[in-house]
């Protein structure tokens, strides 16, 4: 059982050596966790629940992330597939995220009463801002298909995003730089509604 004092870099360094060996986590998830133990540790600190500091000695660990972009063709692609059930919602979720460029929890919410004219208006969940962007048709032609935005989970829409962008043969061979040298993915593995590429598939050598 840890105590507040017991927060100290030994523990850091076998928290770090823990995640990253047994667990495999990779450099951005060792740096979340670490993030929310700081967090965590200095609320505690304001409400004087313990008066260590050492924890200013902890870096949060992060690698660069490679991040792709699909252009307009291969959203075309996507579009026309034929698709039916689970794997026509992702796609059409998945079209609202890039012709809005809001994130998952703004584009996942949108309704008809959000259309106004030849724009859309929406309150942002994460701010609480309003954001005006204008309405591209195949945006205004799902959310009537739908009577707003597809009804998918996120992790399911991550899931069937990728088997759908395969069907599009977007496989373009891209390569990733990592701490172990450089492999190569084909590009469908790496779309995500997510900000970043989790690199969560066994690359080609």
């Amino acid at each position: 059982r840890l105590t507040y004092d017991d927060i100290d870099y030994n523990l850091y360094i076998e928290l770090i050596s823990w995640m990253k060996k047994d667990k495999g986590d990779k450099p951005n998830m060792q740096g979340q966790i670490i993030k929310n133990l700081k967090a965590m540790m200095n609320e505690a600190y304001k409400r004087e629940y313990h008066h260590n500091t050492k924890l200013r000695e902890f870096v949060k660990p992060k690698e660069d992330v490679e991040n792709i972009y699909l252009n307009m063709e291969e959203l075309d692609r996507i579009y026309h597939l034929p698709l039916i059930g689970m794997a026509a919602k992702a796609r059409d979720l998945f079209l609202l995220g890039c012709y809005t460029a809001m994130r998952f929890s703004d584009y996942s919410r949108l309704t008809h009463w959000d259309i106004d004219g030849d724009f859309l208006k929406k309150r942002t969940q994460k701010t609480g801002a309003v954001v005006t962007v204008p309405v591209h048709p195949r945006v205004r032609e799902i959310i009537q298909k739908y009577n707003g935005a597809p009804k998918i989970s996120q992790t399911l829409l991550n899931r069937y995003i990728k088997s759908v962008c395969q069907q599009a043969g977007i496989d373009e061979k891209i390569a990733v730089d990592t701490e172990n040298g450089t492999v190569y993915y084909r590009k469908w593995e790496m779309v995500t509604s997510l900000p970043s590429f989790p690199a969560q598939y066994t690359p080609e050598k």
